[in-house]
């Protein structure tokens, strides 16, 4: 036969188990000798912790511990909606002035070409030509490089941060 497990010796020393389960454990320690000396040890400390003397609370000891949480400082947290708008104000911006340049050549106010369509309204706005702008490639690579930039910014604000904060936190505690 196995072994009886510390569950089993704590189950017989509480006197939880069934009748069944005693005798069967109580045969099991006739003739094991390493289990006999387990269950002797754990019935040793059992005995010794059972006549060390209870200890009660002091009479006052809710008073001191009502004022104690009364005296510390009420954390409140701080609300981030400013800090998560004030981070996505640059994509805003950005939205916005490839909105009215997507409507200003659709518009046909703004051309990629020769510049020479009008508009079909009475008015006649001047038209701008893109291309050149366009062709420059460090220009377009530098706007791409500052919309990584801030995404990768808010991504650090707005979620590892508060996700390594919270995780450093519980490792702390």
């Amino acid at each position: 036969m196995k072994h009886l497990t510390d569950e089993e010796l704590f189950r017989l020393l509480d006197g939880e188990c069934s009748a069944e389960e005693k005798h069967t454990f109580e045969a099991h320690l006739h003739t094991c000798a390493a289990c006999m000396a387990s269950y002797k040890d754990l019935r040793a400390i059992d005995l010794q912790l059972q006549q060390l003397p209870i200890e009660s609370p002091s009479l006052d000891f809710t008073e001191k511990l009502m004022d104690k949480l009364q005296v510390a400082p009420v954390l409140q947290r701080k609300s981030q909606w400013k800090t998560y708008l004030l981070m996505l104000a640059p994509f805003g911006v950005v939205f916005v002035f490839s909105m009215l340049l997507f409507a200003g050549y659709a518009a046909g106010w703004l051309t990629f070409g020769s510049g020479t369509e009008t508009i079909p309204f009475q008015f006649q706005l001047p038209s701008v030509n893109l291309q050149p702008l366009l062709e420059n490639s460090w220009l377009v690579n530098l706007f791409l490089l500052v919309n990584t930039a801030l995404a990768l910014l808010l991504l650090d604000k707005a979620v590892l941060q508060p996700f390594f904060r919270k995780r450093f936190n519980r490792v702390v505690k």
